[in-house]
């Protein structure tokens, strides 16, 4: 190869991770936004408040919404929290972030999901105060409480 050859090869490099860079407006640019769009972030963990931010494009940040959000992650053998503490009327979301499918049954009158297929999730409201135990179908020694005060 000769030096010439080299070099307009490097270049050809060049202009393609450029124009890969440049017209990909999913993106961020340099840590700046796209002027057309936006980002949106969650934090949410269990019990835990979620906030939501939007970014815009000349980068100012702005809280939109404030959450309380009740979330229990499936992931193999094992409910994450295994116990959550939550007040009368909160909702909680089972999320199967396995990937199997999982389905929670209650132990006492409580949530029953269907089948929940890998990234799918369930929820259900606590109305009355007690003590709300569940395990897995698929696995019956992975078990999970919710405490409704």
């Amino acid at each position: 190869m000769t030096k010439k050859q080299i070099i307009i090869g490097v270049v050809v490099l060049v202009v393609v991770l450029l124009a890969i860079f440049l017209f990909n407006p999913s993106k961020e640019s340099n840590g700046v936004l796209n002027a057309t769009s936006t980002a949106t972030t969650t934090q949410s963990t269990s019990q835990a408040p979620a906030v939501k931010t939007t970014v815009s494009s000349d980068g100012k940040s702005v809280v939109t919404s404030k959450a309380v959000v009740n979330q229990v992650l499936i992931y193999r053998t094992s409910y994450y929290p295994t116990s959550l503490n939550i007040v009368k009327g909160s909702k909680v979301t089972w999320v199967n972030k396995d990937t199997v499918t999982h389905k929670i049954v209650s132990d006492n009158l409580g949530p029953t999901s269907a089948d929940l297929l890998p990234g799918q999730s369930y929820s259900y409201t606590f109305k009355t105060a007690g003590i709300y135990g569940y395990h897995d179908s698929v696995n019956s020694t992975t078990t999970g409480t919710i405490v409704v005060k």
